[in-house]
């Protein structure tokens, strides 16, 4: 499972990220989400993202943390947890080898 920290305004990089992880997956079985706070701009309509109960802003980052841990939780614990910003690019390769995530 890998969950991106994103900021509202951050949607063309949301959208690269997506066409990154939609390559992947063809390859590795990985979920990723994307978790922001409550904003009043508009979002948009994709079933990725989390929303999490505390203003987006920089100085709640560490509850932005908190509630990607709470909703890791939340879905029974999968084998591998990452969390990265949404300006980072991850290398799989690796991420597959450390954590043995599951080639399809």
């Amino acid at each position: 499972m890998i969950i991106i920290n994103s900021a509202p305004k951050n949607l063309e990089l949301r959208n690269l990220q997506r066409e990154y992880y939609s390559q992947v997956r063809k390859s590795h079985s990985i979920s990723v989400s994307f978790i922001l706070g409550r904003t009043e701009v508009e979002l948009e309509d994709n079933e990725d993202i989390i929303i999490g109960d505390f203003k987006d802003s920089y100085e709640n980052l560490v509850l932005k943390t908190k509630s990607a841990y709470e909703y890791f939780e939340s879905c029974g614990k999968p084998d591998n947890f990452v969390i990265h910003d949404d300006d980072v690019w991850s290398n799989i390769s690796t991420f597959s080898f450390i954590f043995s995530f599951d080639n399809s």
